[in-house]
């Protein structure tokens, strides 16, 4: 897999799961990620009166820690190519001169995910 494609697959996984837990919550009065107003200390709470004070859509930061990997296969005349690779899944291989470089990729995504009201 392509890591364009796992981090735009991974977005939409958190995503779609926010939105199955807050329609499966809801019959319980959890609240899965609110609209919020901050309070004192970095606070949050949910006022009771939500016209009386301007509700805020939360940035929160998704880390990412990924394995990246490097392919270089003699069969191929395209070079390297960049992935995300996922140890311990099978695979059919065949012999043949390849050669790989795994690396690890961190960082932070600014994202505001789907919010309840």
């Amino acid at each position: 897999m392509e890591l364009k494609d796992f981090i735009s697959q991974t977005i939409e996984q958190i995503s779609l799961g926010i939105n199955e837990a807050q329609a499966k919550c809801k019959q319980y009065g959890v609240i899965v990620n609110p609209r919020v107003t901050i309070g004192r200390d970095g606070d949050f709470y949910l006022p009771k009166k939500t016209d009386q004070v301007a509700m805020e859509r939360r940035v929160q930061l998704l880390d990412l820690d990924i394995a990246v990997t490097i392919t270089e296969s003699a069969e191929s005349n395209i070079g390297g190519k960049i992935g995300v690779s996922f140890i311990g899944l099978g695979a059919n291989t065949k012999e043949d001169a390849r050669t790989s470089n795994v690396n690890r990729v961190k960082f932070s995504l600014p994202i505001c995910l789907p919010t309840t009201n």
